[in-house]
């Protein structure tokens, strides 16, 4: 039930993402979560990658993706130490929405 709206959210971003799109010249996507979704080094692990690591291979250089998740974190620890806090500021108050 949690991956359903897990995709279902990122699907209604995706396209309102295609709808703006037309719109403006450059868009962000930004990404916060766990170690499902955040960078890792590919010169030591070369095998694991978070998903939205990959997400860049699916759009043109008109799109910019901001990975601002950190491994080893749920959500509760993410909320309670101020990453929450800090990245939704950064994104909401940059003019981005």
């Amino acid at each position: 039930m949690k991956l359903l709206r897990v995709i279902s959210f990122f699907m209604i971003i995706l396209g309102w993402l295609l709808i703006i799109g037309f719109t403006v010249s450059k868009i962000t996507v930004y990404t916060i979560g766990d170690s499902t979704i955040c960078l890792y080094d590919t010169t030591n692990v070369k095998h694991q990658r978070g998903w939205a690591q990959m997400l860049p291979e699916f759009f043109n250089n008109d799109v910019n993706v901001v990975d601002a998740a950190r491994g080893g974190r749920s959500t509760k620890s993410f909320f309670n130490e101020g990453l929450w806090k800090k990245e939704t500021g950064r994104i909401l108050w940059t003019g981005n929405i």
